[in-house]
């Protein structure tokens, strides 16, 4: 597992609440969600949420703004004494080790201020080569994760809502087979237009793009061909009982 990364932002030493989130295994989306519950309760006590939890953004591949929060030392120590078992050791190590070593080069910074400053230029300019780095890791992960349990089921409720809504607009009277027909013709297309091999290699980042089409999916000639033909198929079959 890679080390956090400590960054300054107006003058404390953080960490960015993407890299907290993957060194806790947890979507970016629901460290969200707790840092501003932890945030309400903090400002409702009367106490600086900053000195915890500084505000921030970032721009995804798709040139979006997105929130993040950057974690001061007394941020890390608040999310990982509420995370419990092995991943809240895990990232109190992670982040212990950050802070220990970025104190320990400070301690080790040379008496002469022009030596010093030479060696924090090149400190900062390999901060900022490594945070452009780590963000764009950060960025690929969370464009191409999956899509998570709700998210798929609500694919799934809106291609039967489609499938129902053509059967209506066409006055289809389908047999079993038939409409077997229009779920695979939509799941097939689908897979098309996101390069995928089965639905549930679905990701995130495809989820606008596939509600929409799901939306305004029409079957095509060849698939309504088909399903005519299964109809006189499933005819043929009872007949012959």
């Amino acid at each position: 597992m890679n080390k956090l990364k400590i960054v300054d932002m107006n003058g404390q030493h953080t960490i960015d609440s993407r890299l907290v989130a993957e060194a806790l295994e947890m979507q970016h989306k629901d460290l969200l969600e707790k840092i501003r519950n932890y945030i309400k309760i903090l400002e409702g006590g009367k106490f600086r949420s900053q000195d915890f939890f500084i505000q921030d953004e970032y721009k995804s591949r798709q040139n979006k703004t997105m929130p993040c929060y950057m974690l001061t030392k007394k941020g890390c120590e608040m999310v990982a004494n509420k995370t419990t078992g092995e991943k809240g050791v895990i990232f109190t190590a992670m982040y212990v080790d950050a802070f220990n070593e970025m104190e320990s080069h400070q301690q080790q910074l040379p008496a002469d201020p022009m030596k010093a400053l030479e060696l924090m230029f090149q400190a900062t300019k390999q901060t900022n080569e490594t945070i452009g780095k780590v963000e764009s890791r950060v960025t690929n992960l969370e464009e191409n994760a999956f899509l998570s349990p709700s998210e798929y089921n609500l694919v799934s409720t809106r291609v039967n809502e489609r499938v129902r809504h053509i059967v209506n607009a066409y006055h289809l009277n389908l047999n079993r087979k038939q409409r077997s027909e229009l779920y695979k013709a939509i799941n097939r297309e689908i897979k098309v237009i996101t390069g995928i091999k089965a639905r549930c290699q679905l990701r995130q980042k495809d989820l606008d793009n596939v509600l929409d089409f799901i939306n305004d999916w029409e079957p095509s000639k060849a698939t309504l061909i088909v399903v005519e033909q299964l109809s006189f198929n499933f005819e043929e079959g009872n007949s012959g009982e």
